[in-house]
């Protein structure tokens, strides 16, 4: 940088502290007049007091006072005077250094530019400023000697004081010496002006204290010349007027100060008593919460050990009628038995001699070996129905259950046991999944992936042999084709919509979330997630029915699960499936194999929400149609089992009713879209 930038950029410098000077010089000016009136007032006050005061003596005291005040608002007036001659000498021989580097640009072919020609403009119009505040005081000076006059007041004049005389202004250095040390030089006078700046301040509040003090003096020596009877009435009332003020004023703030007091208190302590509440209610919500869980958890425990007794019930009665039919078969083979003795006793009277006898021999072997193959057939059959009713549904021993004793049956007395209906293979499925796809969301994002059905035949429920009593009687249904989602909704799909719709992501039981299917969801909150799909997608997605689900799961199949009557090992995951998350969590969906249809999970895993309303049996249901309308809509269906399920429960046959606001940590679901 050049000297001539350094010395433009100093002067830059020295016009804005100027300018602050300049701003502060006003506010000072603007300040002096208010209390310049005031003290006017004062003596206009003392003035006339001086004046009604009968005696002299206080009359020539009261003038002593004006020609006091007079002199040293004059005083002041001086200073400040001498604090602007000053600063106009200051940017005076400014305005000349900076003039000298100007003329030298020019003796040297440069020109003035627009930012030269503004910082000359500026320096000039500063200077004429002080020179019109310097004439204001000279008038206001004036002003008072005059008022000084006319009241025969004859004051020392302050301009002699060696205060105001002002400094010769020093002749313009060498051009080689200023070019040289132009930046320090503008630096100097810059500081001296701040320092002169910041001296009439110090001033300033030392007269305002000296002035104060003055009329608090002045005050005490009124008090005392009313306190000496001195003072004329209107004075004495004029004074007692203005205590009466200053102690109103006082107790006003007193009252103020006392109010806040209170105030604060009061705001202190609603504070206090705000936290403790908030305290208290979150204890009390905690404790609510820490409560509806165990709640819910012993309503689980009380209705898991609920089914089992109903189911242990069921084993037992169904026994209970095999051994029924077992004895009936014995009943009727020893009457049979008795009647065929007595018809013999009777033919061997009627036919006499040994002919007749060796007749009636022959036919009561024969019916004795015929009787003797039915008793050895029921004896044999017995453990043969039972060992296929526990491979088609197996259950935990009980010890309430009673057996049946193979010594009960006599071979003399036993008939065939009543034909079984045989357990059926498993059927090949009838039909393909057409295709899987995934829809586009309004977000970029894609929707869960769906299989494509086409449309088919099944049969829907339990065989009549087999003892649940709600899935009967099996029946054939007909159906559309419609597309379901390969799996249960996991967590990374339901945050998704959450975060758009601003639902709460449920519980996951510290089980984790990404690809587990989403639990602790009520059916309303599975009918705004298919809801929400339908509005993201453009296409119909609902919640699937009952016997879209089954149709789905059975993949073409009429077995107990979808790859056969035996449970197997690591097929699924359930009390007894032999997984490695059986009884304890769910698991990331996909994790076993599929079905001839390519959907994962229809065993196990988690219990899924239909759109079905509770029909306690299948009695009326129509042959076709996507879905049974009508029932008691206060419940809705339940199908498949979950990961704490025992084996009695599994299978693709499995309903369940449960309330639409109810869920649970072994409930999802899936959907379905119309094709």
């Amino acid at each position: 940088m050049s000297i001539e930038d350094k010395a433009k950029a100093e002067a830059k410098k020295l016009m804005a502290e100027v300018g602050q000077l300049q701003a502060q010089v006003k506010s000072q000016s603007l300040v002096s007049k208010a209390e310049t009136q005031k003290l006017i007032a004062e003596i206009n006050r003392l003035q006339v007091a001086a004046i009604q005061e009968r005696d002299s003596d206080k009359a020539r005291q009261a003038k002593l006072e004006t020609k006091r005040l007079y002199e040293e608002q004059l005083a002041h007036i001086a200073v400040r005077q001498n604090n602007i001659r000053e600063q106009v000498d200051r940017l005076l021989l400014a305005k000349q250094k900076y003039e000298t580097v100007w003329k030298r640009d020019l003796e040297n072919g440069k020109t003035l530019d627009s930012q030269d020609s503004q910082l000359q403009q500026q320096l000039l119009q500063l200077i004429k400023k002080k020179k019109e505040d310097f004439v204001l005081l000279n008038r206001e000076a004036e002003a008072i000697r005059e008022r000084a006059r006319q009241k025969s007041i004859s004051l020392l004049d302050a301009r002699q004081s060696p205060a105001t005389t002002s400094a010769p202004v020093s002749a313009p250095e060498p051009a080689v010496d200023l070019l040289i040390s132009v930046a320090d030089r503008a630096k100097a006078e810059a500081e001296k002006l701040i320092k002169e700046v910041t001296k009439p301040k110090i001033g300033d509040a030392a007269t305002k204290a000296e002035e104060v003090g003055r009329m608090m003096a002045e005050i005490n020596k009124l008090q005392m010349a009313a306190d000496q009877g001195l003072l004329s009435e209107g004075d004495s009332k004029q004074l007692e007027d203005r205590v009466k003020k200053i102690e109103s004023k006082q107790r006003e703030a007193r009252d103020q100060i006392n109010q806040l007091t209170q105030a604060k208190i009061k705001y202190e302590l609603a504070l206090s008593r705000s936290a403790q509440q908030r305290n208290v209610e979150q204890a009390r919500r905690e404790q609510d919460e820490k409560l509806q869980e165990e709640l819910n958890q012993l309503i689980q425990s009380k209705e898991g050990e609920q089914r089992r007794l109903m189911e242990e019930l069921e084993l037992i009665r169904m026994r209970s009628e095999q051994e029924a039919a077992l004895l009936k078969a014995q009943r009727d083979a020893a009457r049979a038995l008795a009647d065929q003795q007595a018809k013999n006793e009777d033919l061997m009277r009627s036919m006499g001699g040994r002919k007749g006898f060796t007749r009636a021999r022959i036919i009561g072997s024969v019916l004795l070996v015929l009787l003797l193959g039915g008793g050895v057939a029921a004896f044999f059959m017995t453990p043969w129905l039972s060992a296929q009713f526990a491979a088609r549904f197996p259950d935990k021993p009980s010890g309430n259950a009673p057996s049946i004793v193979a010594g009960a049956v006599t071979p003399a007395t036993a008939e065939p046991a009543p034909p079984v209906a045989p357990q059926k293979p498993a059927l090949a499925p009838v039909v393909r999944p057409v295709r899987t796809f995934r829809d586009k969301l309004s977000s970029g994002e894609r929707g869960p992936e769906m299989v494509q059905l086409p449309g088919g035949s099944f049969r829907m429920g339990a065989p009549a042999y087999l003892p649940y009593s709600d899935e009967r009687p099996q029946f054939e249904v007909t159906l559309d084709g419609f597309s379901i989602s390969r799996r249960e909704i996991t967590f990374d799909e339901y945050r998704v919509f959450a975060n758009s719709t601003g639902h709460k992501l449920p519980d996951d039981s510290t089980w984790g979330r990404g690809e587990r299917p989403v639990i602790n969801v009520s059916w309303d909150d599975a009918s705004d997630y298919a809801a929400w799909l339908t509005k993201e997608t453009g296409s119909q997605y609902q919640l699937p029915s009952e016997r879209e689900w089954e149709y789905a799961a059975k993949a073409g199949t009429d077995t107990a699960y979808w790859w056969g009557d035996e449970l197997g090992s690591n097929k699924a995951n359930c009390g007894q499936c032999g997984s490695q998350w059986d009884v304890q969590q769910t698991a990331p969906v996909g994790s076993f194999q599929p079905n001839a249809f390519g959907l994962y999970d229809v065993i196990g895993n988690v219990m899924e929400w239909t759109r079905t309303c509770y029909h306690p049996n299948y009695e009326g249901a129509p042959p076709t149609g996507q879905d049974w309308v009508g029932g008691n809509c206060s419940q809705r269906m339940v199908r498949s089992s979950a990961f704490n399920n025992y084996q009695r429960e599994v299978r693709v046959t499995k309903r369940k009713k449960l309330n639409p606001k109810s869920s649970s940590n072994n409930l999802g679901f899936r959907v379905v879209r119309v094709n």
